[in-house]
C-alpha cells in the first residue's frame, strides 16, 4: 500500500486548492481502526467543515454510521478512503463534483446561501448570456432588475471569471451607492476619485487621480502599452449616480449625464477595451430607455429577471435539485421542484431561501428521522416541502426580500397593493388572466396617494412606472396596455386581503424620499454610514473648484469643525493635500506657499491651514498675492483654505470696512459650517438603518432635540450603532443630559465678549428681533460696536439666524445651552 500512500501525498494539496481553503484536510496515515472514523467525526469541531484521507476501505456499515453520526450532531466530515481514491483517480474530467458527490451524502451541509450578493461559483446557475454580455466589449453597459434577482451576484461572477491583473485584463466590482455614496451623499462628480482611487490600486497608474482628464490620460496610457489589455468596470447600485447625473448636468451646461458623457468618451477613444457597466435598479432601467443617455444605445439593457425565460428555468430547477442530489436527497414525486419554483416565483436568492430551509428541516433531527440502515439516499416527500414552506422564517423571509423590490420605490408598492386589493375583491383567477388596464391604475393609485403622484400623474408616466415594474418581475403585461400581478404566488407574498389594506393606509402616510440636494447633502464616510461630512456637497464643490482661490472656514467643534481634516484626507488625492504641521508663525506660512511646485501633479492642490495656526488677515492677503503672481495653468490650481474657530470668527469680524471690501474683491470666499437640513438628515437615517422614520414628525422630533448640530447627530448616531431601531429612546436620553453637561456648551466655543448679550437674548426673546429689539433690551445705542459685532459673529457660526430682512432669531439649541448654563 506505499504507492497508495504517495499517491495520497500528491493528492491532499491537490484537494486543498481544489476547495479553496473551505475545508481542513486531516491526513490519517496510520490507518487507524475503521470504527475510529465514526469516533474521530464525533469529538471534532462542529466549527468548520473536515475532510480526512483516510489510508484504509471502509464498509457500507460504517459509512451508514457516520451518516447517522454527522446528522444528529450536524458535522461536516468528508472520507476520502483507498475506494474513493482509486475511483477519483480514474476520473478523466473535473474530480471535484465527483469527489462531492461520492461523500457528501454521508455527511452534513449548507450549499445554499441566504446572502445573495456573495455566491459561490458552484451555486451560480444560469446567466449564461448575461455575463457574455457583460465582458463583451461591445456588450451591453447597463444592467438592471430588482433587488435579489442576482445582478450583484452577476458582477460578483463575472470579476471572479475574468479578472486577470498578471494578464493586462482588469475587472473590478464597485459598489456605488453603500460602498461610495455617490449620487446620495457624495455629488456625481466624485465617481471619478472613486475611479482614480480604483485603478490606482490596480497599478493602472500611479497615485490615485480625481478628475475626468487625469483619469482618461492614464487609462490611454495604460492600455496603448499593450494591444491585449483591458479595464471593465463593474458598477453596482448606480441608480442614485445615474440620477444626480442627469439633474447635475441640466443645471450646469444644458446637456444631461456629464459624467457619464466623459466615461463613454474615453470607452470611445480606447475602442471599447475600456469598458463600464452600469447596474442597479429603476434608474438604470429608465437611463436605457432616456434618448438624452450617452450610454442607451450602446447595446440593448440587460433585464435580470426570474429563472424563466429561454429556457432558464431548467437552470432553476437544477438550483434546486443538483445540491440536493449531491447531499443525497431525492424528491418523491417529479413535480415537487416545480413547486418550489412556484413559491419561489423562479427568483434564485428566494430558491436558496426555500432550499436552505427545506435543507434545515431535513437536516434536523427533532423534526424528521431516517432509517440509517436504508439510507442514504433520503427521500423529500411533498409534505417536507410544504411544511418548509408554511414555516415562519422560510415564508417570512421571502416576503421581506420581495418587498425590498417594492421598496425601492413607494409608488411601485402602491400600485401592486391597489392591483393585489382588487385582485382580491374579484375572482383572483381572472384578474391575474386579465389585468388591470393603465387609466385604472392611475385613477386608483392617484386616489390613495395623490402627493406622491405630484411631479408627474400623466397617462405615459404611469405607463412608465408599469413597464419598470414589469422589469423588476413583479407585473406581466396581459396584452395592450393591461397589467397583473407577475403570478398568484405574489400575490400571496403581499399578504391577506386585510394585511393588503392596512398596508394601503400605511402608504398615504409616507413621504417621498428626499431627493440630492448639494446645498443640504454630506459626503458619507467611505464604508461607514454613520458617518457624514461637516461640509455640504456644494462647499465641497466650491473649496475644490479648478481655480486658483483662498477660502476662509468658520465653524465649532459643535458644526463638526474638528472632523473637516478628516473628510478632506479622504476627498482629496493625497499628493495634491498639503496640511503643514508647525506652521505658528507669519514666515513659515510664506515658505509652506513658496514650497508648492509649479510642476507637481496635475489637479487642485489643496493647503489648509487650521485654527491652531493662529492665522490672521495678514496671512489671507499673503496668500492672495502669491496667486495673482501666479502662472496661470489650466491642468494645475492652488487652492488655500483657513480653518477658523470661534474666536478666529471674533477677530475677523472686528476688520474694517475697507478691509473687507479689498478681500471680497481679491476673490477670497467665505464660508460656514451648517446645522444639518432635514433632506441631509432624512437621507442619513434612511442610509443608517434607522427603524419607522419615513415620516415629517420623527425626523422634525430628531431636528428639535438636535437642532442638527453635528456633533450631536453623530453622538446620536454613535449610541444606534448597535441599536437603530431605538433610535427616540437615545435621543430622548440625550435631550436630558446635554443641556447639564458644561462640555456640551464648551463646545460651542462662545467667545466671552458675547456672553453678556447671547445670555439677555436667551432670556429675554424667544422671537425674531432686530438690531434695535436687542439694543432695548440691553440698554444699550444701536451702534454699540460689542453688540453689533456679537450679532454678526453669532450669525457668520449660525448661532442666530437671518429670518427676514434685518432680524435674527437665536438657534433653539444654543438659547437652551445658555439657559441651562445661566440656571446652573
Amino acid at each position: 500500500m506505499e504507492p497508495l500512500a504517495d499517491r495520497a501525498d500528491c493528492l491532499v494539496p491537490q484537494f486543498g486548492s481544489l476547495v479553496r481553503g473551505q475545508y481542513r484536510v486531516l491526513c490519517l496515515y496510520d490507518r487507524p481502526p475503521e470504527d475510529r472514523i465514526v469516533e474521530l467525526a464525533r469529538t471534532c469541531s462542529p466549527h468548520g467543515p473536515l475532510l480526512a484521507l483516510y489510508l484504509g476501505r471502509m464498509t457500507e456499515q460504517r459509512r451508514r454510521d457516520l451518516a447517522e453520526m454527522c446528522w444528529r450532531k450536524h458535522r461536516t466530515f468528508l472520507v476520502i478512503d483507498e475506494s474513493l481514491v482509486f475511483f477519483l483517480c480514474g476520473e478523466r474530467f473535473k474530480r471535484l463534483p465527483v469527489l462531492f458527490a461520492c461523500a457528501f451524502p454521508f455527511t452534513v451541509a449548507e450549499p445554499y446561501t441566504t446572502t445573495s450578493s456573495l455566491v459561490p461559483v458552484e451555486m451560480f446557475y444560469g446567466r449564461e448570456r448575461e455575463r457574455e454580455a457583460v465582458i463583451d466589449r461591445f456588450g451591453s453597459n447597463l444592467v438592471y432588475g430588482g433587488r435579489q434577482l442576482g445582478k450583484t451576484a452577476l458582477l460578483r461572477d463575472v470579476e471572479w471569471r475574468y479578472h486577470d491583473a498578471a494578464h493586462g485584463v482588469i475587472v473590478r466590482y464597485i459598489d456605488l451607492t453603500h460602498g461610495e455614496s455617490i449620487g446620495v451623499s457624495r455629488p456625481a462628480e466624485d465617481i471619478w476619485v472613486v475611479l482614480g482611487h480604483a485603478l490606482a490600486a490596480e497599478k493602472v497608474f500611479s497615485g490615485a487621480r480625481t478628475n475626468p482628464r487625469s483619469v482618461a490620460e492614464g487609462v490611454k496610457e495604460w492600455l496603448g502599452q499593450d494591444d491585449k489589455r483591458r479595464i471593465v468596470l463593474l458598477l453596482d447600485e448606480a441608480d442614485a449616480f445615474l440620477d444626480s447625473d442627469s439633474r447635475k448636468g441640466t443645471e450646469q451646461t444644458g446637456h444631461t449625464f456629464p459624467n457619464v458623457s466623459g466615461l463613454k468618451g474615453i470607452m470611445d477613444a480606447t475602442d471599447r477595451r475600456f469598458k463600464v457597466v452600469f447596474a442597479g435598479l429603476h434608474n438604470v432601467q429608465r437611463t436605457a430607455r432616456d434618448p438624452n443617455s450617452p450610454i442607451a444605445h450602446l447595446g440593448a439593457p440587460i433585464c435580470i429577471g426570474p429563472l424563466l425565460e429561454q429556457g432558464e428555468w431548467r437552470q432553476a430547477r437544477a438550483l434546486v435539485e443538483k445540491p440536493l442530489r449531491n447531499l443525497g436527497y431525492r424528491f418523491e414525486l417529479d413535480d415537487l421542484p416545480l413547486r418550489i419554483l412556484s413559491h419561489t416565483n423562479f427568483y434564485p436568492s428566494l430558491i436558496q431561501i426555500f432550499c436552505k430551509g427545506l435543507l434545515k428541516r431535513l437536516q434536523d433531527p427533532n423534526r424528521t428521522f431516517f432509517d440509517f440502515k436504508a439510507c442514504p439516499p433520503y427521500s423529500v416527500t411533498a409534505r417536507d416541502v410544504e411544511d418548509a414552506y408554511r414555516s415562519d422564517d422560510v415564508r417570512g423571509e421571502i416576503r421581506h426580500r420581495f418587498g425590498l423590490t417594492l421598496d425601492l420605490d413607494t409608488r411601485y408598492k402602491l400600485i401592486a397593493l391597489c392591483i393585489a386589493h382588487a385582485s382580491v375583491e374579484q375572482r383572483p383567477e381572472r384578474a391575474l388572466v386579465e389585468g388591470f388596464d393603465v387609466g385604472w391604475v392611475r385613477d386608483n393609485a392617484t386616489y390613495w396617494w395623490a402627493k406622491g403622484f405630484a411631479r408627474d400623474s400623466s397617462f405615459e408616466a404611469f405607463r412608465t412606472v408599469l413597464d419598470e415594474m414589469v422589469g423588476l418581475g413583479v407585473l406581466r403585461k396581459t396584452g395592450g396596455d393591461r397589467y397583473a400581478l407577475r403570478s398568484s404566488n405574489v400575490l400571496n407574498l403581499l399578504g391577506s386581503k386585510e394585511q393588503i389594506a392596512q398596508a394601503l393606509l400605511d402608504v398615504t402616510l409616507t413621504v417621498p424620499p428626499p431627493e440630492y440636494e448639494a446645498a443640504t447633502f454630506r459626503r458619507t464616510r467611505r464604508g461607514d454610514p454613520w458617518l457624514r461630512s461637516p461640509l455640504t456637497a456644494q462647499q465641497e464643490s466650491e473649496l475644490l473648484a479648478r481655480e486658483n482661490g483662498v477660502a476662509v472656514l468658520f465653524g465649532s467643534a459643535m458644526s463638526g469643525l474638528d472632523r473637516v481634516i478628516d473628510f478632506l484626507r479622504e476627498t482629496c488625492d493625497q499628493s495634491l493635500l498639503r496640511i503643514p504641521e508647525r506652521v505658528t508663525e507669519f514666515r513659515t506660512f510664506e515658505a509652506a506657499l513658496r514650497d508648492i511646485k509649479a510642476d507637481g501633479p496635475e489637479g487642485v492642490f489643496l493647503l489648509v491651514l487650521g485654527p491652531e495656526c493662529g492665522w490672521s488677515e495678514r496671512w489671507v492677503e499673503s496668500a492672495v498675492d502669491y496667486l495673482r503672481r501666479k502662472t496661470s495653468s489650466k491642468k494645475r490650481f492652488l487652492r488655500v483654505l483657513f480653518l477658523g474657530d470661534p474666536q478666529a470668527a471674533w477677530e475677523w469680524g472686528r476688520l474694517e470696512d475697507w478691509q473687507w471690501q479689498k478681500l471680497a474683491d481679491a476673490g477670497v470666499r467665505e464660508l460656514a459650517l451648517h446645522p444639518w437640513r432635514e433632506p441631509a438628515l432624512r437621507r442619513w437615517m434612511l442610509d443608517a438603518g434607522f427603524g419607522p422614520h419615513d415620516n415629517p414628525e420623527g425626523c422634525r422630533e430628531f431636528l428639535r432635540v438636535t437642532g442638527g448640530w453635528d456633533a450631536l447627530v453623530l453622538k446620536i448616531g454613535e449610541s444606534c450603532r448597535d441599536s437603530p431601531h431605538n433610535w427616540k429612546e437615545h435621543l430622548r436620553a440625550l435631550e436630558e443630559t446635554w443641556k447639564n453637561d458644561s462640555a456640551w456648551l464648551a463646545r460651542f466655543g462662545l467667545v466671552q465678549a458675547t456672553l453678556p448679550v447671547l445670555r439677555d437674548l436667551a432670556v429675554w426673546w424667544d422671537a425674531p428681533f432686530s438690531t434695535g429689539d436687542a439694543a432695548e433690551v440691553l440698554e444699550r445705542p444701536d451702534d454699540d460696536p460689542t453688540l453689533v459685532q456679537s450679532l454678526a459673529w453669532a450669525d457668520r457660526l449660525q448661532y442666530a439666524r437671518k429670518v427676514e430682512q434685518g432680524k435674527w432669531r437665536l438657534d433653539d439649541v444654543v438659547r437652551a445651552a445658555l439657559q441651562a448654563e445661566l440656571a446652573g
